[in-house]
């Protein structure tokens, strides 16, 4: 009898000494799962606003705010920032377009310097770049997780026939 209560005290003190680590392991696997879910969403948003840019340029502010319903699952609007810029070449000239939505911004802004008309992009070359930012924050603090600062950009280029589509971060 007296051997079966030191086992139960040892099997009790084994319990509380494996429990914080057991804890700590399942919220480092949740925080690593955050992590890589922000990664991916953070991916498909730029490649998915750089596709449909491609296509239709007049409507790219419809195509922001897609993005961020994309990214509500990891808070995009408060915790990050979309920008899409615009460039396009002709026989002489370069012209620029931008717009962008995030936290610190109130809607969509569209900055079009030395552009009279910024939905056609008609010219001989074009290149449209979205970046997307994003602040991720653990939820707990651990040692091997901290704040991090997401950047992913998708890159189209037309050039005549040929398009070429690079993903940077």
């Amino acid at each position: 009898m007296n051997i079966i209560k030191k086992q139960r005290g040892a099997i009790l003190i084994e319990f509380v000494l494996c429990l914080p680590i057991m804890i700590s392991l399942c919220f480092g696997m949740y925080e690593l799962y955050r992590l890589y879910n922000a990664h991916t969403v953070t991916y498909n948003i730029a490649t998915q606003i750089g596709m449909w840019s491609s296509v239709d340029t007049s409507v790219v502010s419809q195509y922001i705010q897609k993005g961020y319903d994309l990214g509500s699952s990891i808070d995009l609007k408060n915790q990050g920032s979309i920008l899409v810029t615009g460039l396009r070449t002709g026989k002489a000239n370069v012209n620029k377009t931008q717009w962008v939505m995030g936290s610190g911004v109130s809607g969509i802004t569209k900055n079009s310097p030395n552009l009279s008309n910024s939905s056609a992009f008609s010219l001989d070359y074009q290149t449209i770049v979205v970046e997307v930012v994003y602040t991720y924050k653990p939820m707990i603090s651990l040692s091997f997780i901290s704040a991090q600062t997401l950047k992913k950009t998708f890159c189209i280029d037309y050039r005549g026939d040929s398009t070429l589509f690079t993903t940077i971060g």
